[in-house]
């Protein structure tokens, strides 16, 4: 049995996002994309201004549209970071005390207002960090569990017992 206790304030909240995205690293196709995006507004941009200057005043205000999608496409990692804060300060455990508890029934976290049961065969995956495990109950449920001075939980023997419940292991 493997017992973690930690508080889920802020703190939590922003090493789990900052977590989540040093382990999904984005994708060269996916910045590919985005770069061809943005100089392909930018371009509809010039051309919009080009036509208001020169022939039609009123195009000008469809220089918004692609103004308007080229700020979204630079402010958008900023209002998705924002938006998976808000989501994750709506969980149960948010500003508790969480005792996390892994034994041969699976997972089970604790706080003072809430308790949470997971089989293990309901557990999608789990990647073990030097600071804690980062546990996937599906593509996008999660949960960060801080390893204080990486001491509470010996990897080695972690491993084991994930390993002799099928759970997929992966060490980032």
């Amino acid at each position: 049995m493997y017992s973690i206790n930690f508080k889920n304030d802020t703190n939590h909240v922003e090493d789990t996002l900052r977590i989540y995205r040093e382990i999904h690293k984005a994708k060269g196709l996916r910045i590919f994309l985005k770069l061809i995006a943005f100089l392909g507004m930018f371009a509809l941009l010039a051309f919009f201004v080009a036509i208001g200057i020169e022939m039609k005043p009123g195009a000008l205000w469809f220089a918004l549209i692609p103004l308007s999608l080229i700020v979204l496409l630079i402010l958008g990692p900023k209002f998705d970071y924002a938006n998976a804060k808000k989501r994750l300060k709506v969980s149960p455990f948010y500003n508790d005390s969480v005792n996390v508890i892994f034994d041969d029934d699976g997972f089970k976290a604790y706080t003072e207002s809430s308790e949470t049961k997971i089989q293990w065969s309901s557990i999608g995956k789990i990647v073990l960090l030097d600071e804690g495990i980062f546990m996937y109950i599906d593509k996008y449920h999660f949960l960060y569990i801080p390893n204080p001075q990486q001491g509470y939980i010996k990897i080695s023997d972690f491993t084991e017992l994930l390993n002799s419940h099928s759970v997929e292991v992966e060490r980032a």
